[in-house]
């Protein structure tokens, strides 16, 4: 019976919970300070320094996860990316980290709400560790050993879905905010006949009004943080100077 990849990926995440110990360690970690113990090198003579581990060159939508990683702000990093500037994001966890990796892509999804899928590749990477000597009559060493790796690629699934928004009041900017935040494949064009936004708020209340303020600004920062998915169009009447048949042919792909 085969299994699609959320399904593998679940899996791996359910794996690398069960393989850590209550201290943190992983079983795998453990066997390996056992045969390290049982092995050529003393701890009385050598001081192990690990190698940093080979990457490719990074590109933009690269987020390589660690056991230090700042959970939240890489989901941030992720979800921007993918809302603004890529279709897809790759995600890299290695050893104690791969859990870690897999929890960031799962939550990812969660929040893509169907529109992102995955594709997992696992793989070893050989790392290098200089063994430097404690004690004169010991001569500096390297080893090598072998880590787990995994790569996820996130990416749309949906193709993009381009919706208009007629009016900038306080209604047609939190539907905007609702759809942009909920669907990662939503864009929105925004059409207020006034050449500024806010409807009410900004013509209806007074302007200087402490709760005024605070609304407009956190439409600004909607704005600012999506601006290949959010357009503001203003100084336009619908059904003046654009019909609302030619929304709908540009917006809906809908034809007569």
């Amino acid at each position: 019976m085969s299994c699609s990849n959320e399904q593998r990926l679940a899996c791996m995440g359910h794996q690398a919970v069960r393989s850590t110990k209550m201290d943190g360690t992983s079983k795998s970690s453990k066997q390996g300070k056992d045969a390290y113990a049982a092995g050529e090198i003393d701890d009385n003579e050598y001081e192990v320094r690990k190698r940093l581990p080979f990457r490719f060159p990074l590109r933009k939508n690269d987020v390589y996860v660690t056991k230090r990683t700042n959970f939240k702000g890489q989901m941030t990093r992720c979800q921007k990316l993918l809302d603004n500037e890529f279709s897809e994001v790759y995600i890299h966890g290695l050893g104690a980290a791969i859990n870690r990796a897999i929890n960031l892509a799962l939550q990812i999804k969660r929040n893509g709400l169907g529109s992102l899928d995955v594709a997992v590749e696992t793989a070893t990477v050989r790392l290098t560790d200089d063994l430097d000597p404690l004690i004169d009559t010991a001569e500096p060493k390297t080893r090598t050993r072998l880590c787990s790796a995994v790569h996820i690629k996130r990416f749309h699934t949906a193709s993009s879905v381009y919706i208009a928004v007629i009016g900038s009041g306080p209604a047609g900017f939190y539907c905007t905010e609702t759809l942009l935040k909920k669907m990662n494949n939503f864009h929105v064009h925004m059409f207020e006949k006034l050449p500024v936004p806010y409807g009410l708020i900004r013509y209806g209340v007074a302007p200087d009004h402490p709760e005024v303020k605070n609304c407009i600004k956190q439409f600004e920062k909607l704005a600012d943080s999506m601006p290949t998915r959010f357009k503001f169009y203003g100084n336009v009447e619908v059904g003046k100077d654009i019909s609302l048949k030619e929304i709908i042919k540009v917006h809906l792909n809908y034809h007569h």
